[in-house]
Protein backbone atom coordinates (compact mmCIF):
# COMPACT_ATOMS: atom_id res chain seq x y z
CA UNK A 1 0.00 0.00 0.00
CA UNK A 2 1.03 3.22 -0.75
CA UNK A 3 -0.10 7.01 -0.95
CA UNK A 4 -1.36 8.32 -4.15
CA UNK A 5 -2.76 11.50 -5.85
CA UNK A 6 -5.80 10.40 -5.66
CA UNK A 7 -8.43 11.18 -8.46
CA UNK A 8 -7.71 14.43 -10.46
CA UNK A 9 -11.10 16.11 -9.54
CA UNK A 10 -10.52 15.20 -5.69
CA UNK A 11 -7.39 17.33 -5.92
CA UNK A 12 -8.54 20.25 -7.17
CA UNK A 13 -12.06 20.21 -4.66
CA UNK A 14 -9.21 20.04 -1.99
CA UNK A 15 -7.05 22.40 -3.15
CA UNK A 16 -10.12 25.04 -2.93
CA UNK A 17 -10.99 23.59 0.86
CA UNK A 18 -7.27 24.81 1.58
CA UNK A 19 -8.17 28.04 0.00
CA UNK A 20 -10.56 28.62 2.07
CA UNK A 21 -8.78 27.62 5.22
CA UNK A 22 -10.41 24.47 5.75
CA UNK A 23 -8.61 22.14 8.34
CA UNK A 24 -8.86 18.44 7.48
CA UNK A 25 -6.34 16.67 6.09
CA UNK A 26 -7.01 14.30 2.81
CA UNK A 27 -4.45 11.14 2.18
CA UNK A 28 -4.95 8.44 -0.36
CA UNK A 29 -3.61 5.17 -0.29
CA UNK A 30 -3.57 2.72 -3.50
CA UNK A 31 -2.36 -0.80 -3.41
CA UNK A 32 -5.28 -1.96 -1.90
CA UNK A 33 -4.84 -5.86 -1.38
CA UNK A 34 -8.96 -5.70 0.44
CA UNK A 35 -11.05 -3.83 1.88
CA UNK A 36 -10.94 -5.37 5.15
CA UNK A 37 -10.71 -3.84 8.64
CA UNK A 38 -6.87 -4.68 9.10
CA UNK A 39 -6.66 -2.70 5.57
CA UNK A 40 -8.39 0.58 6.90
CA UNK A 41 -6.27 -0.12 10.05
CA UNK A 42 -2.93 -0.39 7.94
CA UNK A 43 -4.44 2.81 5.69
CA UNK A 44 -5.48 5.11 8.65
CA UNK A 45 -1.39 4.41 9.78
CA UNK A 46 -0.53 5.52 6.49
CA UNK A 47 -2.41 8.61 6.06
CA UNK A 48 -1.17 9.63 9.97
CA UNK A 49 2.18 9.31 9.12
CA UNK A 50 1.54 11.16 5.82
CA UNK A 51 -0.14 14.17 7.02
CA UNK A 52 2.56 14.11 10.18
CA UNK A 53 5.26 14.51 7.14
CA UNK A 54 2.84 17.19 5.59
CA UNK A 55 3.03 19.55 8.45
CA UNK A 56 6.91 18.62 8.76
CA UNK A 57 5.97 16.99 12.29
CA UNK A 58 9.26 14.92 13.28
CA UNK A 59 7.15 12.85 15.38
CA UNK A 60 6.97 9.07 14.45
CA UNK A 61 3.66 6.76 15.16
CA UNK A 62 4.19 4.22 17.46
CA UNK A 63 3.75 0.43 16.44
CA UNK A 64 0.11 -0.73 16.66
CA UNK A 65 -1.31 2.75 16.46
CA UNK A 66 -4.71 3.78 16.31
CA UNK A 67 -5.34 1.19 18.83
CA UNK A 68 -8.90 0.53 17.93
CA UNK A 69 -10.75 1.11 14.72
CA UNK A 70 -14.71 0.01 14.20
CA UNK A 71 -16.81 0.82 11.16
CA UNK A 72 -19.93 2.85 11.58
CA UNK A 73 -22.91 3.49 9.09
CA UNK A 74 -22.88 6.52 6.95
CA UNK A 75 -25.43 8.05 9.16
CA UNK A 76 -22.95 7.92 12.06
CA UNK A 77 -20.66 9.39 9.47
CA UNK A 78 -21.93 12.43 8.03
CA UNK A 79 -23.12 14.70 10.47
CA UNK A 80 -19.69 14.90 12.51
CA UNK A 81 -17.89 15.05 8.88
CA UNK A 82 -20.16 17.82 7.72
CA UNK A 83 -19.38 19.88 11.04
CA UNK A 84 -15.14 18.74 10.43
CA UNK A 85 -15.30 20.31 7.08
CA UNK A 86 -17.79 23.11 7.77
CA UNK A 87 -17.17 24.18 11.46
CA UNK A 88 -12.85 24.63 11.75
CA UNK A 89 -11.95 26.66 14.70
CA UNK A 90 -11.88 30.00 12.39
CA UNK A 91 -14.37 30.46 9.80
CA UNK A 92 -14.27 28.73 6.49
CA UNK A 93 -13.28 31.79 3.88
CA UNK A 94 -12.57 34.25 6.93
CA UNK A 95 -9.55 36.08 4.55
CA UNK A 96 -12.80 36.33 1.63
CA UNK A 97 -15.08 37.80 4.66
CA UNK A 98 -16.38 34.37 5.32
CA UNK A 99 -18.64 32.03 3.36
CA UNK A 100 -22.49 32.09 3.13
CA UNK A 101 -24.63 29.21 4.33
CA UNK A 102 -25.19 28.13 1.02
CA UNK A 103 -21.95 28.50 -0.22
CA UNK A 104 -20.77 25.72 2.81
CA UNK A 105 -23.48 24.08 1.66
CA UNK A 106 -22.27 23.99 -1.81
CA UNK A 107 -18.65 22.87 -0.96
CA UNK A 108 -19.92 20.25 1.33
CA UNK A 109 -21.84 18.94 -1.48
CA UNK A 110 -18.68 19.27 -4.03
CA UNK A 111 -16.30 17.31 -1.62
CA UNK A 112 -18.27 14.66 -1.14
CA UNK A 113 -18.90 14.47 -4.90
CA UNK A 114 -15.49 14.61 -5.24
CA UNK A 115 -14.20 12.42 -2.34
CA UNK A 116 -16.28 9.83 -0.69
CA UNK A 117 -17.20 6.81 -2.69
CA UNK A 118 -20.67 6.23 -3.94
CA UNK A 119 -23.02 3.46 -3.43
CA UNK A 120 -24.16 1.39 -0.80
CA UNK A 121 -20.92 -1.18 -1.01
CA UNK A 122 -19.14 1.83 0.61
CA UNK A 123 -17.24 1.29 3.88
CA UNK A 124 -16.27 4.30 6.55
CA UNK A 125 -14.12 2.95 9.92
CA UNK A 126 -13.66 5.67 12.61
CA UNK A 127 -10.30 5.37 14.16
CA UNK A 128 -9.27 6.16 17.80
CA UNK A 129 -7.37 9.07 18.51
CA UNK A 130 -6.64 9.06 21.82
CA UNK A 131 -3.34 9.49 23.00
CA UNK A 132 -0.79 7.16 20.68
CA UNK A 133 0.82 5.76 24.18
CA UNK A 134 -0.47 4.78 27.39
CA UNK A 135 1.81 7.16 29.13
CA UNK A 136 0.58 10.08 27.00
CA UNK A 137 -2.44 9.67 29.47
CA UNK A 138 -1.98 13.46 30.79
CA UNK A 139 -2.20 16.98 29.02
CA UNK A 140 1.40 17.63 30.16
CA UNK A 141 2.72 14.19 29.07
CA UNK A 142 0.72 15.10 25.83
CA UNK A 143 3.86 16.88 23.67
CA UNK A 144 6.36 14.54 23.84
CA UNK A 145 3.73 11.93 22.75
CA UNK A 146 5.24 9.57 19.89
CA UNK A 147 2.53 11.12 17.74
CA UNK A 148 1.03 14.59 18.47
CA UNK A 149 -0.98 14.82 15.91
CA UNK A 150 -4.61 14.48 17.71
CA UNK A 151 -3.23 17.34 20.84
CA UNK A 152 -4.68 20.13 19.22
CA UNK A 153 -8.23 18.72 18.73
CA UNK A 154 -8.20 17.70 21.77
CA UNK A 155 -7.81 20.80 23.67
CA UNK A 156 -11.40 22.52 22.18
CA UNK A 157 -12.52 21.48 18.76
CA UNK A 158 -12.18 18.35 18.22
CA UNK A 159 -10.67 15.57 16.52
CA UNK A 160 -11.25 13.11 13.74
CA UNK A 161 -9.87 9.86 11.55
CA UNK A 162 -11.51 8.29 9.24
CA UNK A 163 -10.93 5.88 6.46
CA UNK A 164 -13.59 5.30 3.97
CA UNK A 165 -13.45 2.91 0.73
CA UNK A 166 -15.63 1.13 -2.02
CA UNK A 167 -14.92 -2.56 -2.94
CA UNK A 168 -14.81 -1.20 -6.92
CA UNK A 169 -12.89 1.96 -5.97
CA UNK A 170 -8.62 1.43 -6.30
CA UNK A 171 -8.30 4.13 -4.12
CA UNK A 172 -8.70 4.32 -0.12
CA UNK A 173 -9.44 7.97 1.69
CA UNK A 174 -8.01 8.71 5.06
CA UNK A 175 -9.66 11.96 6.70
CA UNK A 176 -7.81 13.38 9.77
CA UNK A 177 -8.52 16.64 11.83
CA UNK A 178 -7.23 18.05 14.84
CA UNK A 179 -7.29 21.75 15.21
CA UNK A 180 -7.50 24.56 17.73
CA UNK A 181 -8.23 28.31 17.96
Amino acid sequence: MMISAGPARAAACIDRYVDVDGVLDFVFCEGLPDHSLATHHAAARLGLEEALRRAQHPRVVPAGYPSASQPVTWAEFLPPFRHAVLEPPYNLGVAQGGLSASEKDALFVELCAALLPKGSDSVVVAHDTSPCTPSCTNRRKRSSCACGYFDAGSEWWGTFFWTVSHPDAPHMLVILGSATD
